[in-house]
């Protein structure tokens, strides 16, 4: 369960916020009607970094950050394409 609060009600009842933050509740934070960030309790800080650092990167979002350009990320992707689709050799069943 979360919540919201406008930076100024956060700002204005800060203990609150942070009391409610550390019971486990997550506070929105939001900004003319917007959120702009949290304020969690710090186990559940914890628990999201435990989580981001157990889930390596897998398919598209490994490569993010490896290529200079667009051009070398598509030239990638394309080969990735390419050697999915291309026609295999059956195997060869009771022989």
């Amino acid at each position: 369960m979360s919540k919201t609060l406008s930076a100024a009600t956060a700002k204005k009842n800060f203990s609150e916020s942070l009391r409610i933050a550390e019971s486990g509740e997550v506070v929105e934070i939001t900004r003319y009607g917007k959120p702009v960030a949290a304020l969690v309790g710090l186990e559940r800080l914890q628990q999201l970094q435990r989580l981001e650092a157990a889930e390596p990167e897998t398919g598209l979002g490994a490569l993010s950050g490896k290529f200079p350009d667009g051009d070398e990320f598509c030239e990638a992707v394309d080969q990735v394409v390419a050697e999915r689709t291309a026609p295999r050799a059956l195997p060869k069943l009771g022989a």
